[in-house]
């Protein structure tokens, strides 16, 4: 049974504590404004206020504590939140222009050259308001149709060196229709300067409003070959 302490322990319960920090395990009631707080060595009578000072000081200590601990997470949290403002910021960047290739690379020329016949990415996926600069890298006529207008719709003709010649009919609205290459099985098309239809040339489309947008390679054999693309403008 605890009890009030042996007078001959208080110097040994004494030394003990100033020799190390001593941890209380629990308190006990013994009388009428009267709190035994045990240490496992002594029982030492406390006075309620003391005990209440006791427990706002451990409070405090682990509110502290606490507080100390989340500020390492703030600081992540604020660094996180950064980086993916950064990030939106960087693709809003990037799909406001977006570079395609219009034919795989000129290092692609064989017989019938069906490696070349190619619009990557086959999905565009652009900002409204955007561009798309196409990079025309070989024998190649872009025309990019209008919004609804899908793949099914394309009829290509048995023979001739485009699909629509001079231009697609009203049946399928045109977004924009590029340049004829110079060249091409003889006669061939003459060469022109302002703008160049050279082979390997660039031709930028602008994109103002969402929807998707069919493009293809108006050479009859491209076409078949699978070059056609998608722009998704969101």
């Amino acid at each position: 049974m605890l009890g009030w302490p042996n007078p001959s322990a208080l110097p040994l319960a004494l030394a003990r504590q100033r020799t190390r920090t001593m941890r209380p395990s629990s308190f006990f009631q013994r009388g009428e404004g009267e709190l035994l707080l045990n240490f496992g060595l002594v029982a030492t009578p406390l006075c309620k206020e003391s005990a209440m000072h006791r427990r706002i000081a451990t409070k405090g200590l682990v509110l502290t504590a606490v507080t100390a601990g989340l500020f390492p997470l703030t600081t992540q949290a604020d660094d996180l939140k950064d980086r993916f403002k950064h990030y939106l910021e960087h693709e809003k960047n990037q799909t406001a222009s977006v570079t395609v290739a219009f034919g795989a690379g000129l290092n692609t020329a064989q017989p019938g050259n069906p490696a070349n016949h190619h619009i990557l990415p086959r999905e565009i996926v652009l900002r409204s308001g955007g561009v798309v600069t196409f990079m025309v890298a070989g024998f190649h006529q872009i025309i990019v149709f209008g919004q609804g207008v899908v793949q099914g719709q394309i009829a290509v003709p048995p023979t001739g060196v485009f699909i629509f010649d001079p231009a697609p009919p009203s049946s399928l609205p045109v977004h924009y229709q590029g340049l004829r290459p110079a060249g091409g099985p003889p006669p061939g098309l003459a060469s022109t300067s302002d703008p160049s239809n050279a082979q390997n040339r660039i031709e930028s489309v602008s994109f103002a409003q969402p929807g998707d947008y069919l493009v293809i390679c108006n050479v009859r054999t491209h076409f078949i070959d699978g070059m056609w693309a998608v722009v998704k403008v969101r």
